[in-house]
């Protein structure tokens, strides 16, 4: 089946293996029967539902251990970096042809791959575009120079983007974005930024949206264990009480 109807990014079957109802608690409806829609209620999602299931996933999201102590939370991280990357990839698939968006046959990169490009495709000038991903619990977070790291030079060697191009270097985020200072000095406006409000902006109310992402979510465990008597989720339905992270913001026009 073509990509663009299932979600292909690496930790998918491995969260769901472990746990069939994993994305039911993540992208389903909340004890009280309702739907998810809105992104700030997503990463309280993502903050509370990993904490309480990161017990079961130890084993592939361990802390790193620095002079033989374990670094607590590192673990937790990246739990909930790969949530958040699992619902970027949906988003792209969904509304990538959305003219603030503008990303076409988005593909996840693999693991083994990551040096700081966590996804590529097509720009809206049909040349190469890469994307990285970057989660922050809180939203009024301001990523500096060393969180970016190696992205705009792989992209540029590694995937032939223009080095010349304001809109190829993608940069999606649960929070405010790059630092002013990082962003315009430091990589001279050439990243392009989708920050947490960008993404309300697109998706918040959005029923269009969060069908097609349940449906993507659903797809791929279909297209994935057809031939195995695994569940399938068909009534997304979540065991959380939703909290949004902040309250609800005054909605602006995004170019």
């Amino acid at each position: 089946m073509d990509n663009k109807y299932i979600i292909e990014h690496c930790a998918f079957n491995n969260l769901f293996l472990i746990n069939n109802d994993i994305f039911v608690k993540y992208f389903g409806k909340n004890r009280s029967g309702l739907d998810l829609k809105k992104f700030g209620t997503l990463i309280g999602r993502i903050n509370s539902v990993s904490e309480r299931v990161i017990r079961d996933y130890w084993d592939i999201y361990p802390d790193d251990i620095k002079n033989g102590i374990p670094i607590v939370g590192t673990g937790l991280n990246r739990l909930k970096g790969d949530i958040f990357e699992i619902f970027v990839e949906g988003l792209l698939k969904v509304m990538g042809a959305t003219p603030s968006i503008g990303v076409y046959n988005y593909k996840p990169e693999s693991r083994e791959n990551d040096w700081g490009v966590d996804g590529f495709g097509l720009g809206s000038d049909s040349k190469s575009l890469t994307v990285q991903i970057k989660y922050r619990a809180d939203p009024k977070t301001e990523l500096n120079k060393d969180v970016i790291g190696q992205f705009p030079y792989q992209s540029i060697i590694a995937y032939g983007v223009d080095l010349h191009s304001n809109t190829n270097l993608l940069l999606i985020t649960s929070c405010n974005g790059l630092h002013p200072i990082t962003r315009s000095q430091v990589f001279l406006s050439k990243i392009r930024e989708i920050n947490i409000e960008q993404i309300k902006n697109l998706v918040d109310d959005n029923d269009a949206f969060w069908q097609n992402f349940n449906y993507l979510i659903e797809n791929t465990i279909k297209v994935t264990y057809k031939s195995a008597k695994l569940k399938v989720v068909k009534n997304m339905e979540s065991d959380v009480d939703d909290i949004d992270v902040d309250p609800p913001v005054l909605r602006i026009p995004i170019g």
